[in-house]
This record gives C-alpha cells, sequence and structure tokens, in this order.
C-alpha cells in the first residue's frame, strides 16, 4: 500500500507540478524570445528605411547637376525605383529585386523612409498600373527630396501613413479564435476542476490515502494553481492588456481561469476538512471560507469580474456549507454586510456590472432566507435596510465627496442609470415582501422607512436616479394599503395580486396606521417639491427627472388617502376624508401654483407640452384628491353621476373663466368617473319595464353630461375635450346595448355561466336574438359615430366608430358564425324550411348591407366597409344554413363526413355560384374595396368547395358510395355536370366585371370536365364502387400510361401549357420524362400483378398485359419517332425510347411467366425450362432490338439490344453484400481538460507570433 502511495504522490507532482512548471517556464522563454525578435525586426526595417531614402536622396541631386531641367523628374523617378531595396512587407508573391545602382556613400539620416517598391508591389502585385498611374505620387516623392531637411521626417510620415494600409490585412479569426483560445480555456478550466474531483473521489473509494494527506494534497493544489495563476499573471500580463496583441481574449486568459480552480479547490479542502472529517470547528471553517471570498473579490481587481462573481458566490454560500446547531444571526447579519459592502467598494476600483449585481442578489436572497428560513424578522429588517444604505453611500456619495469618475455610469436607458436603480429598489421590494408577510414588528417598520427616504434621498442628489422616487412614493402606498389587520400580519396569499388590482380589502388595519401614512405623505411629498422649487439637484434636470419627482411628490399623499381611507373604513362615506382630501386638494393646487412661475422662469421652450411638468403633475394630484373628496362625500351608488355632473360643471366654468387648469381638472373628474364605473359598474336592480328604468339615470345621465362638458370645451381640440367626448361615447354605447340586454334578460344584467349552458343543454332561450339586436345596434351606433365626426370633427367619434366596427366584426364572426352558429353549438333549428330562426341572417345581414350602402354615398368609411362585410358574410352564411336545414332537419351538426349529401353539396355549390353572381350587382350599386374583395371571396369559397366537397369529401371515388346506373348517365354525369354548367354560366356572366374570376372560373369547369370524365372511365373499369380493392388494374394503368404519351406528344408540338393564367414554357425533355414517369408509376409500379398481388385476365398474349405494358410502349416507340423526326436534341428521343424498349421487355417477361405458371404469376412453381425461357426471350428479344437497329440505322437500338443481350448473360452473378463497422472512442476528464488547455496554449502562442510578424494589422 505505500509503494502505491508514494506511487500516487510522484504521479501528482508530475502531472500537476513539474509538467506545468516546464510548461510555463517555456512558454515564458518562448514570449520573451518572440518579443526580441520582433523589436530587432523592427530596427531593421527602420535601417533600411533610412538607407534607401539617403540612396534616393543622392541619386536624385546627382542627377539635377547634369541633366536638363526637364529631365529632372523621369531622373528622379528612375532613380528611386533603381536604388530601392528589396521589399519590406512580405505577400503571398515573390517580387524581383532590381539590382541597385551604385551611387556615393550616403550621409547618415536621422529618421526612416517610405520603401516605394514595396509600396508599389503591394498595390499592384501583377504589374498591371502603367508608369503614367504611378508618376503623380513619385513627383511628389522626388520635390520631397529636395525640400528641406526639417520638412523630410512630415513627408516621410505622411508617407508611410499612405503606404500602412497597402499592408495585406490580417486574415479573420474570429470564430476560430473565440472556440480556440477562449471557450476551451475556459472549458479546460472546469474540465481540470471536475478531474480533480474525479480523482479525490477515487482516491477516497480505493483508499489509496488518509484524511489528512487528502487535505494536504488538495491543499497543495490549491496553492500551485494560485501561484501558477500569478506567475502566468505577470509573464502574459504586457500580452493581455489593452493594447496587447492579445487583449482580444477578454476574459479567456489562462491566470483567471487557474486562479478559479485554486479558488473552487480551497473551499473543497476547507469544507472537507469541516463537513466530512471533522478537523475543524464551524467558527474556523466560517472564517476561513469568508477570507477565501475575500480573497476571490479582491483578485478579481488583477483577474477580472468573473473571479470577483466566484469569490462573492463563495463568500454568500459559505455559511450553508458551515453546520451549526446554533445559528448566530447576528454575526451573520453583519458578514453578508461586509461582504456586499465589499463588493460595491471594488466597483470603485475596477466596475463591474455582474458582480455588483450579484452581490445585490446574493444580499436580497439572504434577507428572504433569514426570514422566512431562519425566523429572524430583525436582522432580516437590518439587511433590507443596509442594502439601500451601502448602494447609495459606496456607489455614489462616496465617489461623489471623493471627487473620483470610477464609477462605471455605462448601463443607462433613457439617461437613468440602472445598477444603482437596482441596488437601491431591489431592497425596497424586499422590504414590502417581508411587511405583507410578518406583519409591522418596530424593526421592519423602521426598515421601510429608512429605505423610502434613502430612495427619495438618492432621487433628489442624483438625477439619474430619479426614478426611486416614484417607487418610493410606491412603496409607501404599498405600505399603507398591506397594513397588518387587528389579527397580525396581512400574509401572502396567490389572490393578492388580483385583490391589488381591484382594490378589495376589508377595513380591519391595526393601529398606527394613520399617523404612519401621514408621515410617509410628508417624507415622500415635502422633500421633492422644495427641490423643485428651489432649483436644486434633480429639481434642475430635465423633463424625465422633473417628472419623476413632480408625480411622486404629488401622487403619493393623494395614494396614501386613498390606501388609509380603503383600509381605515372601506371607502364608506365619511366626513373627515373628504375635508383631508379638500385640504389635500388645496395644498396640491397651491404648490401648482407655486412652481408654475419657476418653471416660467426656467423654461426656455413652453412650446414643449411638458416644459410645465412640475405644476401640470400637483394640478393633476389635486383634480384626483378634489375626486376623492367628493367620492368621500356621496354614497358610491350615484358617484358616477357626482363625478360626471362635476366634470360638467368644471367645464361650463372653464368655458365662462378661461382658465388652463379648469379644464384639466374636468378631465380628471370626467376620469375619476370612469374609474368608480369600471369599480362598481351598476348592472343589477334595472328595473323589469324595457327602456324606461334605472339605466337612464345610471347611464344616460352621465353620458348627457359629457357631451355638455365636451361642447362647453369645443374651442380647442386637447385632451380635456377628447376625454369627454370619448367618455359621452362609451356611457352612451353602453346604455344603449344594456338596455338591448334588458330587453331580452331583464333586472339583472350580468351575464351567468346559466345563461350559456341552457342555450346548449336545456331549452333554447333568446340568446340567439339577441346577439342579432347587438349586432344591429352596433351598427347603428357606429353610423351615429360617423355622423358625429362628419359633422363636429376630431377623431374621437371616428375613433368610436372604428370601435363598433371592431366590435361588430367579433360578435358577428365569433358569435352568429361561431359560437351560436347551429353547425357548432347543435341547437336543433326548428319550423318550417327558409321561414324559421336562420333567417335572422339574411334579415339584419340586408340591414346592414343596406346601412353601409347609405354611409358610403357620403364618403368611403371604415365602419361603411365594415358594415359591408357583415352583410356579406351573415346573408351567405344564412343560405348557406338555409340550404343545410332543408335537407338535413333540425339538426345541422355534422354527425359524420357523409351527413352532407350529394344533392346537397352540389346545391350549395350552386348557391355559392348564384352568390358570387349576385356580388357583381352589388358591386355595381356600390362600388368599393369591401365589395370587390367580396366577389373575390366569394369565387374562392366557392372554387374551394367544390374542391373539398365535390373533388374529395363527396368524390364517389374517396367516401366509397356505389355509383348505381349506366356506364355514363348516372348521377356523376348530372352531378358533376351541374356544377360543371354553373361554372361556366357564372365565367360568361363575369366575364367583363372580374375577368380573372372568370378565366379562374373556365379553368374549374375544364378541371371538372376532366374529373367527371375520369370518374366515368373508371366506373367503367371498376363498376359501381369506384373505390375497390385494387387501386388500379392493370388495363386502367395502360390507359392512362398511353394518354400521358399521348399528352407529351401534344405538349412538345405545343411548347408550352398554361397554369394559373400565363404560358409556362416545357421543354421536351420534360414532357418524355414526365411522360415516362407516369408509365413508370402506374403499370410499373402501382398495377404490376407482381407488386399488386393481382392475376392476369384473358388470352395468353392478349391479357390485360398487353393493354398495360404493350400498347404504352408502341406509342412510346412512336414518340421516338417523332421526336428524332422533329426535334434536334436526343435526350427526348433516348427517354421516349428507354420507356419503349422497357415497357416490351416487360410485356414479353410476363407472357413468358404467364405460359408456365398460369394467370396467377406469384405462384411458387418454376424450373429450369423456365429459366431457359427468360434467357431465351431475353435474347430474342436483344436480336429482335438488333435487327430493328440495323433496319433504322438507329445506334441507340444497337446499344440497347446489345444491353438487354448482356442482361441475359449476367442475370445469375448479381449478389449485393454490405458488412457495418463502428469505432469506440473514450476520453478521460483530465485528459480532456489538458488537452483544452493546452489547444488554448497553441492558439495564443499562434497569435502572439502573428501579432509579432511586421507589416501585420493589429
Amino acid at each position: 500500500m505505500e509503494g502505491f502511495a508514494l506511487l500516487g504522490l510522484g504521479l501528482f507532482g508530475f502531472l500537476f507540478i513539474a509538467v506545468p512548471w516546464a510548461a510555463f517556464s517555456a512558454l515564458g522563454r518562448g514570449n520573451r524570445a518572440l518579443e526580441l525578435a520582433a523589436h530587432q525586426r523592427a530596427e531593421i526595417d527602420a535601417l533600411r528605411a533610412d538607407l534607401s531614402v539617403l540612396r534616393a536622396q543622392l541619386a536624385a541631386g546627382a542627377a539635377a547637376s547634369e541633366a536638363p531641367s526637364e529631365q529632372a523628374d523621369e531622373q528622379v523617378e528612375n532613380a528611386l525605383v533603381e536604388d530601392a531595396p528589396a521589399p519590406v512587407i512580405t505577400a503571398d508573391f515573390d517580387v524581383p529585386t532590381p539590382a541597385p545602382v551604385a551611387a556615393e556613400e550616403p550621409t547618415p539620416s536621422p529618421g526612416p523612409a517610405i520603401d516605394l517598391v514595396a509600396a508599389r508591389t503591394i498595390e499592384d502585385p501583377a504589374g498591371k498600373v502603367s508608369d503614367e498611374e504611378l508618376l503623380p505620387p513619385l513627383e511628389t516623392l522626388a520635390a520631397s527630396v529636395t525640400a528641406p531637411a526639417s520638412d523630410l521626417d512630415v513627408q516621410r510620415s505622411e508617407l508611410l501613413r499612405e503606404a500602412e494600409p497597402l499592408a495585406t490585412p490580417a486574415p479573420r479569426r474570429d470564430f476560430e479564435e473565440a472556440i480556440g483560445s477562449r471557450w476551451a480555456v475556459w472549458i479546460g478550466g472546469v474540465a481540470l476542476a471536475l478531474g480533480g474531483l474525479f480523482l479525490v473521489r477515487y482516491s477516497i473509494e480505493a483508499g489509496l490515502f488518509g484524511p489528512g494527506v487528502r487535505l494536504l494534497l488538495g491543499a497543495a493544489f490549491a496553492l500551485a494553481a494560485a501561484g501558477a495563476s500569478e506567475y502566468l499573471r505577470r509573464r502574459e500580463a504586457p500580452l493581455t492588456s489593452d493594447t496587447g496583441p492579445l487583449a482580444s481574449l477578454g476574459h479567456a486568459s489562462i491566470p483567471g481561469v487557474l486562479a478559479g480552480v485554486a479558488v473552487l479547490s480551497g473551499f473543497g479542502v476547507v469544507f472537507a476538512a469541516h463537513a466530512v472529517y471533522g478537523f475543524i470547528g464551524p467558527s474556523t471553517a466560517f472564517g476561513l471560507m469568508g477570507l477565501l471570498g475575500l480573497a476571490a473579490l479582491s483578485a478579481s481587481l488583477l483577474h477580472g469580474p468573473a473571479l470577483g462573481l466566484f469569490g462573492l458566490l463563495g463568500s454568500y454560500a459559505t455559511p450553508f456549507l458551515v453546520a451549526s446547531t446554533a445559528p448566530n444571526f447576528v454575526a451573520l447579519a453583519l458578514f453578508i454586510t461586509f461582504v456586499t459592502a465589499v463588493a460595491f467598494l471594488l466597483h470603485q476600483r475596477r466596475p463591474s456590472r455582474v458582480v455588483t449585481l450579484g452581490a445585490v442578489a446574493g444580499h436580497g436572497a439572504w434577507t428572504l432566507l433569514i426570514a422566512f428560513a431562519g425566523g429572524n424578522v430583525s436582522w432580516a429588517a437590518w439587511l433590507a435596510a443596509s442594502g439601500p444604505v451601502l448602494a447609495l453611500g459606496l456607489l455614489r456619495e462616496w465617489p461623489a465627496w471623493r471627487r473620483t469618475t470610477g464609477f462605471d455610469g455605462g448601463w443607462r436607458i433613457a439617461g437613468f442609470e440602472l445598477i444603482s436603480l437596482i441596488a437601491i429598489g431591489v431592497p425596497l421590494v424586499l422590504s414590502g415582501i417581508l411587511w405583507t408577510s410578518h406583519g409591522g414588528p418596530v424593526s421592519l417598520h423602521a426598515a421601510i422607512i429608512v429605505t423610502v427616504a434613502v430612495a427619495v434621498a438618492g432621487a433628489i442628489r442624483h438625477r439619474d436616479l430619479a426614478p426611486l422616487a416614484l417607487l418610493a412614493g410606491a412603496a409607501a402606498a404599498g405600505m399603507a394599503l398591506l397594513w397588518p389587520t387587528r389579527e397580525g400580519a396581512f400574509g401572502l396569499s396567490p389572490t393578492l395580486p388580483v385583490d391589488l388590482m381591484r382594490l378589495s380589502f376589508a377595513p380591519d388595519a391595526g393601529p398606527d396606521l394613520r399617523w404612519t401614512a401621514g408621515l410617509l405623505a410628508l417624507l415622500v411629498g415635502v422633500p421633492p417639491f422644495f427641490t423643485l422649487l428651489m432649483r436644486r439637484g434633480s429639481g434642475a434636470g430635465g423633463v424625465l427627472v422633473r417628472g419623476c419627482l413632480a408625480f411622486a411628490s404629488a401622487l403619493a399623499p393623494v395614494c396614501l388617502l386613498l390606501a388609509t381611507a380603503l383600509r381605515s373604513n372601506g371607502f364608506e362615506r365619511s366626513t373627515g376624508f373628504a375635508a383631508l382630501a379638500l385640504l389635500l386638494t388645496i395644498t396640491l393646487f397651491a404648490a401648482s401654483e407655486l412652481l408654475l412661475p419657476v418653471e416660467r422662469r426656467n423654461t426656455k421652450a413652453r412650446a414643449n407640452p411638458l416644459a410645465f411638468i412640475g405644476s401640470a403633475a400637483y394640478a393633476a394630484a389635486g383634480a384626483i384628491a378634489l375626486g376623492l373628496a367628493i367620492a368621500f362625500a356621496l354614497r358610491e351608488t350615484w358617484l358616477v353621476v357626482g363625478f360626471a355632473v362635476s366634470a360638467a360643471g368644471v367645464a361650463l366654468l372653464s368655458a365662462l373663466r378661461p382658465i388652463p387648469l379648469l379644464r384639466s381638472m374636468s378631465a380628471a373628474l370626467a376620469t375619476a368617473a370612469l374609474a368608480r364605473f369600471v369599480w362598481s359598474p351598476i348592472v343589477s336592480d334595472i328595473g323589469f319595464w324595457p327602456i324606461l328604468n334605472w339605466l337612464i339615470p345610471a347611464y344616460a345621465l352621465p353620458a348627457l353630461c359629457f357631451a355638455i362638458g365636451a361642447l362647453a370645451l369645443r374651442g380647442r381640440q386637447d385632451r380635456p375635450r377628447l376625454v369627454h367626448e370619448a367618455l359621452a361615447a362609451f356611457f352612451f354605447t353602453a346604455f344603449v346595448l344594456l338596455e338591448v340586454r334588458q330587453a331580452f334578460a331583464g333586472p339583472d344584467l350580468v351575464p351567468t355561466v346559466d345563461l350559456v349552458r341552457l342555450h346548449y343543454l336545456g331549452p333554447r332561450n333568446r340568446l340567439f336574438e339577441e346577439v342579432f339586436c347587438h349586432v344591429l345596434a352596433l351598427g347603428l351606433l357606429g353610423a351615429g359615430f360617423i355622423l358625429l365626426a362628419r359633422r363636429l370633427g376630431g377623431r374621437v367619434f371616428g375613433v368610436c366608430a372604428d370601435i363598433a366596427a371592431i366590435a361588430l366584426i367579433l360578435v358577428s364572426i365569433g358569435g352568429l358564425c361561431a359560437v351560436l352558429n347551429p353547425v357548432f353549438d347543435g341547437t336543433p333549428v326548428l319550423g318550417w324550411p327558409v321561414f324559421n330562426r336562420l333567417l335572422w341572417y339574411v334579415v339584419v345581414g340586408g340591414l346592414l348591407g343596406l346601412l353601409g350602402y347609405w354611409l358610403g354615398r357620403d364618403g368611403r368609411s371604415r365602419l361603411g366597409d365594415t358594415l359591408n362585410a357583415g352583410a356579406a358574410v351573415l346573408v351567405s352564411l344564412g343560405a348557406i344554413l338555409i340550404v343545410r336545414q332543408a335537407f338535413s332537419g333540425p339538426v345541422l351538426a355534422p354527425m359524420d363526413g357523409r351527413s352532407a349529401g350529394f344533392a346537397e353539396v352540389v346545391t350549395i355549390t350552386l348557391l355559392l355560384l348564384a352568390l358570387t353572381a349576385a356580388a357583381r350587382i352589388w358591386r355595381e350599386l356600390s362600388p368599393g374595396r369591401v365589395t370587390g374583395f367580396t366577389l373575390r371571396a366569394l369565387a374562392v369559397i366557392a372554387i374551394g368547395w367544390v374542391v373539398v366537397a365535390l373533388g374529395i369529401g363527396r368524390n364517389p371515388l374517396f367516401d366509397h358510395s356505389g355509383v348505381e346506373g349506366p356506364v355514363i348517365f348516372n348521377r356523376i354525369l348530372w352531378g358533376y355536370g351541374a356544377a360543371i354548367s354553373g361554372f361556366a354560366g357564372a365565367a360568361w356572366w363575369l366575364r367583363e366585371v372580374a375577368p380573372a374570376i372568370s378565366v379562374a372560373f373556365r379553368r374549374m369547369a375544364l378541371a371538372g370536365s376532366v374529373l367527371c370524365a375520369f370518374l366515368l372511365l373508371r366506373h367503367g373499369f371498376h363498376g359501381p364502387l369506384l373505390a375497390s380493392d385494387v387501386p388500379v388494374t392493370l388495363a386502367e394503368a395502360g390507359f392512362y400510361a398511353a394518354f400521358g404519351f399521348i399528352a407529351a406528344v401534344i405538349v412538345m408540338i405545343a411548347g408550352s401549357v398554361r397554369l394559373i393564367g400565363r404560358s409556362v414554357p416545357v421543354g421536351p425533355d420534360w414532357a418524355a420524362i414526365g411522360s415516362c414517369g407516369l408509365f413508370a408509376l402506374l403499370p410499373g409500379l402501382i398495377a404490376n400483378p407482381l407488386v399488386a398481388e393481382q392475376p392476369l385476365a384473358g388470352p395468353l398474349l392478349l391479357d390485360n398485359a398487353a393493354i398495360g405494358y404493350l400498347l404504352p410502349a408502341l406509342l412510346a416507340f412512336a414518340a421516338a419517332r417523332w421526336a428524332r423526326e422533329h426535334l434536334v436534341g436526343a435526350v427526348a428521343r433516348r427517354i421516349f425510347g428507354v420507356a419503349a424498349i422497357i415497357g416490351g421487355l416487360a410485356y414479353l417477361l410476363i407472357e413468358v411467366r404467364r405460359g408456365f405458371v398460369g394467370p396467377d404469376l406469384l405462384v411458387d412453381a418454376g424450373s429450369a425450362s423456365e429459366l431457359y425461357a427468360y434467357s431465351a426471350a431475353l435474347l430474342l428479344y436483344g436480336v429482335a432490338l438488333l435487327a430493328l437497329g440495323f433496319r433504322l440505322q438507329s445506334k441507340d437500338l444497337r446499344l440497347a439490344s446489345l444491353g438487354v443481350v448482356t442482361i441475359a448473360i449476367c442475370k445469375a452473378f448479381l449478389i449485393d453484400m454490405s458488412g457495418l463497422e463502428g469505432l469506440l472512442r473514450a476520453l478521460s476528464f483530465i485528459g480532456l481538460g489538458a488537452s483544452l488547455v493546452a489547444i488554448g496554449l497553441a492558439y495564443q502562442k499562434l497569435l502572439l507570433r502573428e501579432a509579432s510578424r511586421p507589416g501585420k494589422a493589429h
């Protein structure tokens, strides 16, 4: 055992210490060598460039002194080109180096020069650029040679910049780099960690080492990983910096991965020492794990946020890993607070959204765990209060106090900084959850007040945190609304969100609600107001910032008052709350008036509607408070009427005294009326009398008040007028529709489940007729709104007309055509044919059509189009249902697929064609988009119905119904003939108005004729049952194949076919392929007696095989002969020839088989003579083809004959064998991890080598 232990230690040291150390050392030495080589190459390139410039300068000076002035430029160019050295920038092609011209020894030059030959070679590697195109830049350079020495460096640098883009761009390696140098490293690190864990598990299971040795080895591994991480970090720091050659690796550096492995191993060692072996106690384990987590957090400053998040998770998970019988919540809460504070502080040194948001999430999770799992609300409240304090203090206030710019404010939406918003807002939400679930202890009470105060302070001091004011106001209102009851905590329940939306809470709040609500109202309302008034901090911000502060300050007291009244007295009539609401109204109006001059002085763009957002917010809140005062003073039943009368009165007052605020107040009161109606609509105890009932004061009177208000505000098209017009239309619509409902339902208007249940299961009620009346009422209401929109202008009544149109379509399509359709709901239709309740469809549809026609005379409208569309749908559906009821009786719902008879289907087809013909008359009387669409839709429905019903559903071939009668004169002829005649007549009727539909109908008539002929032909072959056990007989298949070859010849003669209204050219080759494919599919496969297992019929040689194979073969041969005489190409001829040869061969072999075994070819009988007969037949057939080939001088036939003879010779020597093999591969976790990390190292070395090459773009 000791030998195994020593061997294991040796292997461990070799694999995890020696090999990594050697690899890291080699990598470091290689990196240094590459850096030195790159530096030396750069120096050599600079020296070469200096030498080139000096040579060119001397040669140009000598040439200028000897040559005439007009030849100076040419000599300079020659000197520059001849004296240029070999190109410095390498490329994928070789550049010949000119022999240098001897020149005097140049004087030293202080700087490098551009290599012109290299630049020209890269720009034009093939030498396609002429000298004239290259001359201007050379002249510029020649001028620079004679320039003063002071300008030489400037001109040289400009030329270098111009030549730099000419270098060959570095190859793109985004995907390869991501896989090879990033993901390989991270996955390799994970694999190494898992391999280490599995290795430890194996050692435990095998009993190789004791507990102490295991822990020491684990600690050594962690320390080795940490040391290797630090070594590589220092070695690779220049390479992975922001300007280094490996900067693109991002967070996939190997030092960071090794540091993470070290932290994970350290956590594992400490946990094993505590929880598995019991070597250390809970306190020691807690301290060590906490130190490891904080160390990882601190190391994130060096290795990036990924390691910081790793350490943060370890720190927050430390209490879970340490077992304790008596948890110390004080130490736990302080530890969590300390970890969060450290994470926030590290954000100032190295900003990281992931680490900071992870700290917020961990802090919030521990808050909930301590409260719900630990049961200690006090320290949970501590965490809830300390979170926003730390976030505001360390993330925002401390950097502002130190006047540093280290804060990362890059994550913004609409100018608001999200990290701080989340860090302060999450504890605020968690405080509300704890408040709802645990009641109101003093600590939690104080925590919520502190979080609200911190949120208000952050919103006031920092403009990018202004939304915190709204969140603080919502939290304050939620605290009052969810105040603990007299029995205890309010409690969390699944129905709580619904109760919050409906505000349905019992008035059983505990003590201290009112003074707390007042304190919160002052805390949220007063500081933002004075900030806006004094234009300090966020009060001097933009429109959104000031809007957040103003609405939070104005609406929070109103919401607190509403919540307090709801939880105190159940929103009943209260003089005290009415007085308080009136006082709040006065206060808010005063605040608006105080803030208005301030905003006027500090606003330049007064035309902006949001310029006075602060005063508008307080004015709006004041109007809402006034509505609350009215609500507290009146009884709840008449609140809607009271709000409506108040809104109308304020509107009339605004007309007498044009104060802009009064218009907004009237709109606010009107909105309050709508809110009260939504809260508690009056739908019961209406009265028994139709029309003369309580719907008049409940709905008609508010509608009248809002109409009066809209008339009073008609001076401007602003929001208050739109509100009054919209509510007038809404209440009047509700009045009309509820009157219709009351006429059918009585005093209780609320629909119940029994209404629908009795419609389906019990005696039929009047829901069907009621829905038709609603449809007609919606049409009349929409028409009235259209008239108001045309007379009064504005967009409200137009929108109301559109809404009425949408509702009409929904009720018509969803109700009458789907839910209440007798075909779907199964209710019987009693009465005479035609004269029954189905007549409602036709009558109401006709009335809607007349209404749409009347509206269309004064101009088109969406409602008019909707009415026309509804009329078309209802009339068409009603006519079809009437026909259905005449054939099937009271029950229209189909019991199965055969419930619609053949005669009914044909009658419905003729009805659809008649409706299509009538749609033409309607289109001529009322031309428009809908009538044209109706004509096209009915045509499409008619075509679709015929295809589905007559073509598939009631097709005798598919429905297995017998067709009695003679071969031709039967129901196929009169049924399909009637449909064909109908389509032909409709095509003639629509030939001028709708030529496209006319063409489609003509094609349907043609298709019907073909289908009718097919069915009659099949009836002749199969008898009354067209769908027999044999899908296609052999003779029938032969006829189809023969028709296919005839059609192919016709298509080849015509050269094209007409598809979907246009001529489509069809080549001879495709015609040949199609006809031969049909021949191969039907006689060759489907009707093949060997496949279909059907015996032959008829005498030998003259049986159905002659029609199935010989007849198509002869026609294919004739087609081939025609193609040979009239076509240029040989493809079609050869395709027809192959089909003819195969068909003849099949007929010959089948007849040979029949001669030996009889009509049933599948009889298990055979003899040697039969085989000899096959060979003889094949040989004779081949000889016949050969003779015919010589006779017709056809090389193709001769080759075919050779093929047939070859088949005869080789028919017994065909054997297929196949074998399958597989390969199994396996890799261990440690080997995988090592391989991936090695791949990452190799890719990084490759990237470094490419980055160090001169001339490569970085």
